[in-house]
């Protein structure tokens, strides 16, 4: 509805307004200039665009000043999240459109149905509405557990060739330095590592899967870094020689190096599974005693021993070949939804007047995880460029996305993946950010290191409560404890390792696991709130030519 204009604000209104005002049936005048656009932003990723962060942990903003005014946006004076009247979204997160959620901007268009959550829509929606002053659609499809080489592939990447120099032309070429394998550790029989190391994200260890096979670091012993077994395997009528208890210290004659879990990757799945020869040779420390055995991988996995290996892998690729086919999948899903949204914008925003039309005024792309742990696409594991190729892929998105969606200046952000904090996977942050680098996109395209709003407090925390939760079992195994017995002793074995006021900060911040930012809205607010100023500053300088 256009406002009339009383009489006694005409004389404020400068010539450029007056010009645009007619005298309407009813004498008042009527403003006729034509409405802008609606803006339109678009929001794609995987499950951290989706959104894991429960409004539970929404109390934890408040507890620090620096995010304390933001909560105040997110929430009303009852202490309920918002609804943002002029902010309209659709969410896809589900592989069936007709699956979509729609409506006004608040909180639940992120993760699953059942908690409230948010991902950085929320207040992507809120900084960008405060800045903008106008209504604004967010479109948002996201899907979790996907990578940019294979589910969002863009159209134009064709396949991968290693630039000169490039460390994928020489991976398993060149050996390492072998470091000797110690002939005595300075460790008791029946030495258990601290339980917090059965947790995969309390200090960050590592898992090493081999059909079943689980291990953590234990840190330097020696000279080495052994991988200590977590978890017998279990196999139809044969004997794994590893055991719960047991450390490697040693692959094929090389000690374990200080990345054990690259190194036991790069060896076990490069050098060894993907040759004919699937024959592994461990340095094997159990109950004090150290000792080199040797492992058939094929006798122990395969039916037919190493007579199925040929046949296996032509399995492999048949399947590689399938499943080639459908590459790109969730890319075409994703413009193929941001289109029928488009298309039908009313059914999102009843309020929307087709004849103002749209405009696509910012991008935001949040993902990494898939393609960080995946050694198969970007083998060269541990060495530098080894993410070169994601980079790659990146330029490619951006401009595959630009083309399909006739919006070849549209403002681009990657949110670069932040998870554990500045110093965790340096490597592949700086491949996810290099397009922002590039000349041709210097000025439309910004990454946001999302690492820079990490909670280190949290992060401890969550650790804390890991050796508490798996303290607890302990407990309950060992003294046979139940009820409040068991209330009383882990009580006092929490004052021990944290104080109430970190339990409460613990329990107002965090919901999820550490691949998710921990579950927490102050990590997801701030990211949308990045988010937004990033595009609103490409916006900033294509207007002042910059």
């Amino acid at each position: 509805m256009i406002p009339s204009i009383r009489p006694n604000l005409v004389l404020s209104l400068s010539l450029a307004q007056l010009l645009c005002l007619t005298p309407s049936s009813n004498g008042a005048e009527t403003d006729t200039s034509p409405k802008k656009p609606l803006k339109v932003f678009i929001l794609s990723g995987q499950s951290n665009m989706e959104g894991h962060a429960q409004v539970t942990t929404f109390p934890h903003i408040g507890m620090d000043p620096k995010t304390a005014p933001m909560l105040e946006k997110m929430v009303g004076p009852d202490g309920k999240p918002r609804v943002i009247d002029d902010v309209y979204i659709a969410a896809l997160m589900s592989p069936e459109p007709s699956e979509d959620k729609v409506g006004k901007l608040t909180v639940g268009y992120a993760g699953t149905k059942f908690h409230p959550k948010i991902g950085p829509e929320f207040t992507f929606g809120i900084y960008m509405h405060e800045a903008l002053e106008e209504p604004i659609l967010l479109i948002k499809p996201a899907w979790g557990g996907k990578s940019l080489n294979y589910h969002f592939r863009p159209p134009s990447a064709g396949e991968w060739t290693p630039p000169p120099g490039h460390p994928d032309l020489t991976v398993g070429e060149d050996e390492p330095e072998p470091l000797p394998v110690p002939k005595s550790l300075d460790l008791p029989v029946g030495y258990q590592p601290g339980k917090e190391y059965l947790n995969p994200y309390a200090g960050r260890p590592g898992f090493f899967l081999l059909q079943g096979l689980r291990g953590c670091e234990v840190g330097k012993h020696n000279g080495v870094h052994p991988i200590y077994i977590c978890q017998d395997i279990k196999l139809e009528a044969k004997d794994f020689p590893l055991k719960t208890g047991d450390l490697i210290l040693g692959l094929n004659g090389q000690g374990m190096p200080e990345n054990p879990k690259d190194f036991w990757r790069e060896t076990v799945y490069v050098k060894t599974m993907r040759k004919l020869d699937w024959t592994l040779k461990l340095d094997r420390w159990r109950d004090g005693k150290i000792e080199e055995i040797t492992i058939d991988l094929a006798e122990l996995t395969l039916p037919g021993g190493k007579a199925d290996i040929p046949e296996l892998l032509k399995e492999k690729e048949r399947k590689a070949a399938e499943r080639k086919k459908s590459q790109g999948s969730h890319y075409r899903l994703m413009i193929d939804y941001i289109n029928n949204v488009l298309g039908d914008i009313k059914r999102v925003y009843p309020e929307y007047d087709p004849e103002q039309g749209y405009e696509i005024a910012g991008f935001v792309w949040f993902q990494g995880w898939n393609d960080l742990v995946d050694s198969g696409v970007y083998p060269s594991i541990g060495k530098p460029r080894r993410f070169e190729q994601y980079s790659w892929l990146m330029s490619h998105f951006i401009r595959d996305v630009r083309t399909d969606l006739n919006a070849p200046d549209m403002p681009f952000v990657i949110g670069v993946l932040g998870v554990g904090g500045q110093d965790a996977y340096k490597d592949f942050r700086e491949a996810m950010a290099a397009p922002a680098d590039d000349s041709e996109f210097r000025g439309t395209v910004k990454a946001v290191q999302t690492a820079d709003y990490w909670d280190e407090q949290l992060d401890r925390l969550s650790e804390i409560a890991s050796k508490v939760n798996l303290k607890s079992k302990e407990i309950a195994a060992e003294k046979g404890l139940k009820g409040q017995a068991l209330q009383k002793a882990v009580a006092e074995y929490e004052a021990t390792v944290w104080t109430p006021e970190e339990k409460a900060i613990h329990a107002a911040g965090v919901s999820n696991k550490g691949y998710h930012y921990l579950g927490s809205a102050k990590m997801m607010g701030q990211f949308g709130k990045a988010f937004a100023e990033a595009i609103l500053e490409i916006q900033s300088g294509k207007k002042s030519g910059k």
